[in-house]
């Protein structure tokens, strides 16, 4: 959504040569997507400027298969041994377990409306391919069944099976 006012072809084409892309593929590249801004119920940012740092090396070490992770209905997510020893290695920080907990839970309420509203913008476009809508259906799905398996709009990544 972010590009979307950048577009010089059609949604649909657009959508389209990046399904048609990946496709054609014989390995796909490992995509990671970062919150820099996750704020606390209080408006907090929950991460230092320098946390960046543990974020690119274990994204690196995800391309190299160095790491584990926990397959969640968003993607992958760090489990958090991997993290507590690179924020010490890295920055001699002692990461702790809370802080995981914090920035990792899968907050199920926020990412339905955050789909709800790709939905609504997507669907004002015309001729957006079925597989766009496929895999918005897929993901909402797979969000409303974790949080019913929890039975809870917030679960934490430690409850969430190591891969």
């Amino acid at each position: 959504m972010s590009n979307h006012d950048f577009l010089v072809i059609s949604m649909r084409q657009y959508l389209k040569n990046h399904f048609d892309f990946g496709k054609r593929l014989k390995s796909c590249p490992k995509v990671f997507a970062t919150n820099y801004f996750l704020k606390d119920k209080a408006g907090k940012y929950l991460n230092g400027i320098l946390d960046k740092l543990c974020w690119v090396i274990w994204a690196e070490g995800r391309v190299q298969n160095d790491f584990k992770c926990i397959k969640t209905p968003i993607g992958y997510i760090p489990i958090y041994a991997d993290l507590e020893i690179l924020f010490k290695q890295y920055l001699d920080i002692d990461y702790k377990e809370a802080d995981y907990i914090e920035q990792f839970s899968i907050r199920t309420k926020k990412l339905l409306e955050k789909l709800d509203r790709i939905e609504s913008t997507y669907k004002k476009e015309k001729d957006v391919p079925q597989f766009f809508w496929d895999m918005l259906n897929d993901q909402r799905k797979s969000l409303i069944n974790l949080k019913n398996e929890y039975n809870m709009e917030e679960i934490s990544p430690l409850l969430l099976k190591k891969l």
